[in-house]
């Protein structure tokens, strides 16, 4: 697993996060945002201090200093 320390700006969604990092890194770009839906991929969970954020409120959950943002893509397999 990659940590990438980010500064945020106090009250920045997690939406505008990783809309921010997506515009300046395409491999973020389809993996983590969808430009289509100016939204995080329906594929991933994002955890925002231990505890799952309801991906319909990922534009509401605000972030402060020292939050910790955790991202898990959903892989299919069997």
């Amino acid at each position: 697993m990659e940590e990438i320390p980010v500064s945020v700006s106090e009250g920045e969604s997690v939406v505008e996060m990783v809309r921010r990092l997506a515009a300046g890194n395409s491999g973020l770009r389809g993996v983590l945002y969808d430009e289509e839906s100016q939204g995080i991929e329906p594929n991933v969970i994002v955890i925002l201090n231990g505890r799952i954020v309801n991906p319909y409120e990922c534009s509401k959950a605000t972030l402060k200093e020292g939050d910790e943002v955790t991202f898990l893509p959903m892989v299919d397999g069997g």
